[in-house]
């Protein structure tokens, strides 16, 4: 311990401000410092940088301040993170969780530290103390003294190049989570600074924070200022803050559905989708709307997919219309997801829609001519294989709905260049024979209005 150190504390817990500091200013001030150094030796551990000064151990209900022998064990164990080898850092993490939290002080430390691989260590080390010990420390982990630490090491940059500088930053994220709850305020005020490094990684933690909370009404309470900030981040560049798009849903406030709705049609459709789903009603509600005004087919198929993913049966009201949409990946979506939330058809046209838009082109068949309309559509607007597939089960009915729906077929495929689906043309014809006499008729009639 220097002079200024031993003074400082001499200061703070011994003689007093008083009577300390004038000291300092005179030959006889040191000498003094000098002679009670001495007498203080056997107390110095108590002032070392890395523990807790008496008056944040009287704050703390457990005390549990490492011995002098674990400081320097501990410092040590730290100084092998720096070799980058990860079979000596996974020996020294062992060795730190067997210690515990006495070893969490010199840890924060070490999350200052240059290196963003002493940092990466270093959290992923915290964390996993703090996850040994949560059930049994809850409220006695000394989490106020490492929530700053962590923070800066979440939003630091690498020095020189990459040296795990990501990887750090989201051992930090980890680390934060395992704490729980308690680290959302910090968070949110760094946040606010105009001038924090990596805010991305500070909403993506927020994110994995909210999701902590089962009760949607404190969820909301805890990050209520957080959300405006939030929507401003998607409002200015919301190509940029996907990570924001998707806290905003994990935090669950209605307040953002009206920014995510825009975002529905756009490129951020894949993240805005999740969202509003995470937010409920109001968010469902958004979705259901944008699924009957949505032109894309991707922005479609999304919405679909999530829908199957809630356990909102109010969703299958606007799904059924769906399995005759003119895509047929939405079809089949829309088939998956109705199955998942429990729908059955309930008629037999019903039965064959559901199973076209499975791709069980057979069993749709098998309703009858029902059946027709739907594999006509698939004859229409499915890829080479559904195509081919419908008009073999087309061919099969000898009814003459069944090759009028061949012949409509044929003439579409005839507007998009036959040259380009030569399977289907021959599927179609082969139909047209099998459908036997019911084809006559309207062959005839087809032939009679090309000669004229």
């Amino acid at each position: 311990m220097n002079f200024a150190e031993l003074t400082k504390a001499l200061g703070d817990y011994v003689v007093g401000p008083l009577l300390i500091r004038p000291l300092r200013l005179t030959h006889i001030g040191f000498a003094a410092v000098a002679l009670l150094s001495v007498m203080l030796s056997p107390y110095s551990a108590l002032f070392s940088q890395n523990v807790p000064s008496p008056r944040e151990q009287e704050a703390r209900p457990d005390k549990q301040i490492p011995t002098q022998n674990e400081r320097s064990e501990i410092e040590q164990l730290i100084q092998t993170f720096r070799s980058g080898l990860y079979e000596k850092y996974l020996t020294a993490e062992d060795r730190l969780v067997h210690i515990g939290p006495p070893a969490l002080y010199q840890l924060g430390d070490a999350l200052m530290d240059d290196s963003s691989t002493v940092r990466l260590y270093a959290a992923s080390t915290i964390a996993k103390i703090v996850s040994s010990q949560k059930d049994a420390m809850t409220k006695k982990m000394p989490y106020d003294l490492l929530k700053p630490h962590l923070i800066y090491a979440l939003t630091a940059q690498s020095s020189s190049g990459y040296d795990g500088g990501a990887a750090a930053r989201q051992a930090a994220s980890d680390a934060l989570v395992s704490i729980g709850s308690s680290g959302v305020p910090p968070l949110i005020r760094a946040l606010k600074k105009t001038h924090t490094r990596n805010k991305d990684d500070i909403v993506r933690t927020l994110g994995r924070l909210a999701n902590l909370y089962k009760e949607r009404s404190q969820r909301k309470i805890a990050f209520e200022e957080a959300v405006p900030i939030l929507i401003d981040m998607v409002h200015s560049d919301p190509f940029s803050n996907p990570s924001a798009i998707l806290a905003l849903g994990a935090i669950g406030d209605s307040a953002a559905v009206p920014v995510l709705r825009q975002l529905v049609d756009g490129f951020s459709a894949e993240y805005a989708v999740r969202a509003l789903a995470d937010i409920g009603t109001p968010g469902t509600n958004a979705l259901m709307d944008a699924l009957k005004g949505t032109k894309d087919a991707n922005t479609r198929r999304l919405i679909v997919e999530v829908f199957g993913r809630m356990e909102d049966k109010s969703v299958i009201s606007v799904l059924v219309p769906l399995l005759n949409d003119n895509d047929p990946a939405v079809c089949f979506a829309v088939a998956e997801s109705l199955d998942r939330l429990g729908w059955k058809p309930s008629t037999k046209a019903e039965i064959a829609t559901f199973a076209v838009a499975k791709k069980q082109m057979a069993q749709a068949a098998a309703q009858g001519t029902v059946a027709i309309e739907p594999l006509l559509h698939r004859l229409q607007t499915g890829n080479t294989e559904d195509r081919v597939l419908a008009a073999t089960m087309l061919g099969k009915f000898a009814d003459p709905s069944a090759v009028q729906a061949l012949i409509q077929g044929s003439k579409q495929l005839n507007c998009q260049h036959q040259c380009d689906y030569p399977s289907v043309s021959s599927a179609i014809d082969t139909a047209l024979i099998d459908s036997g006499q019911a084809a006559v008729p309207a062959l005839i009639h087809e032939l009679g209005d090309a000669q004229s």
